[in-house]
């Protein structure tokens, strides 16, 4: 054999162990199912622009919340402003200023089938999460209303009928402390009912000293609980009621300044203030006021599904709440130039759905 017959045949080896691997995802991506329409169907028969980032990705990425699923949804973004709960979901660069209270988001955020009025509500660590969808573009004709840019859908796992745990606990730098923890199994001796417990815990010390006082700020300090009760009485009929409870308390959106304009800096010198000097990279700020973001968000839903043959009456009815406080020393410098800017919002909402969904092989 000639050593030209002999490259060739090593190529082909080659090429076919490439093409193998390739075969093997597009058999797994057929097998992704996604609910983007409001109907199961798989990713490739979804006619909608949609990325679907399962429950495995996340673990596999570290991804603990909405901030960082742009790791692995490169359309999404997620900005945090100068406080906690001014956050900024954008998909495709599209969005709504998070500091203004009386704009309605442009990308909508669903938990479960349930809307969230205010994206601030879902800037909490991940429950028990099953995917995440990304759906880009407008998706108004399915979820109504405040979706212009998009929809961000969590969908979390459902009770199971089998007795199962999982914890998962991180500790890190500036005692970065993550624990995680979710239990479900059957009510009672039946196959009928069942339930899923899942709470969380996320502390961390600041990582920027405040040279005003000497304080640590920038922490982060959240938890949250989450309570889910099956009830699926026969193969027609499913109930799925959901409580949840979450707090964040933190010292937050500290920045150094990175550019100093040389007449502002001068005037502030003149007066008594402390200008640091400008550096990306320092770990030291100078405010006299306190930087504090106070949220606490609850939520109660049921869900009831009902098979009535060639379609499925579903209902969604939710109540939600979210009440948040946010301090800021909004002249950013350690001289009491103004007053602390504090600013709450209370926000209440109830929204019901009734959807009749056809069950064709054509639907």
């Amino acid at each position: 054999m000639s050593f030209l017959n002999r490259r060739f045949l090593a190529s082909t080896a080659i090429l076919g162990a490439m093409v193998l691997p390739n075969t093997a995802f597009a058999q797994l991506a057929d097998e992704i199912i996604v609910t983007a329409t409001k109907r199961e169907k798989t990713l490739q028969d979804t006619p909608i622009a949609v990325t679907a980032v399962s429950d495995e990705d996340i673990k596999m990425s570290q991804i603990r919340d909405m901030r960082d699923m742009p790791l692995l949804a490169t359309s999404l973004t997620v900005d945090q402003r100068s406080t906690s709960s001014q956050t900024v979901f954008t998909i495709r660069g599209i969005g709504t200023s998070g500091d203004n209270a009386g704009l309605e988001p442009s990308v909508g955020v669903f938990v479960d089938g349930v809307y969230r009025s205010r994206q601030a509500a879902s800037i909490g660590d991940f429950p028990t999460v099953q995917r995440v969808e990304i759906l880009r573009g407008p998706q108004s004709s399915i979820y109504g209303k405040n979706t212009p840019a998009g929809v961000v859908s969590i969908i979390t796992k459902k009770p199971e009928y089998e007795l199962g745990y999982d914890l998962e606990g991180t500790y890190g730098n500036y005692d970065s402390l993550i624990l995680k923890g979710t239990v479900t199994g059957p009510v009672g001796n039946n196959d009928t009912a069942a339930f899923r417990l899942s709470g969380n815990i996320n502390k961390r010390d600041g990582f920027l000293t405040n040279l005003a006082d000497g304080r640590d700020v920038n922490t982060r300090d959240r938890w949250a609980l989450r309570g889910q009760f099956l009830y699926e009485p026969n193969d027609n009929v499913s109930v799925r009621i959901i409580g949840d409870f979450a707090k964040i308390d933190e010292e937050c959106c500290a920045a150094p300044f990175t550019i100093n304009n040389p007449t502002n800096a001068a005037a502030l010198i003149a007066i008594g203030a402390t200008v640091l000097p400008q550096d990306p990279f320092s770990r030291n700020i100078s405010f006299d006021g306190d930087l504090r973001t106070v949220q606490e968000t609850a939520g109660l839903s049921m869900q009831v599904d009902i098979d009535l043959g060639k379609a499925v009456f579903t209902s969604i009815s939710a109540v939600r709440t979210l009440d948040e406080v946010n301090d800021l020393d909004a002249d950013f410098v350690d001289l009491n130039l103004t007053d602390i800017r504090q600013r709450r919002d209370v926000y209440s909402t109830y929204t019901q759905e009734f959807r009749l969904t056809s069950t064709g092989s054509n639907a």
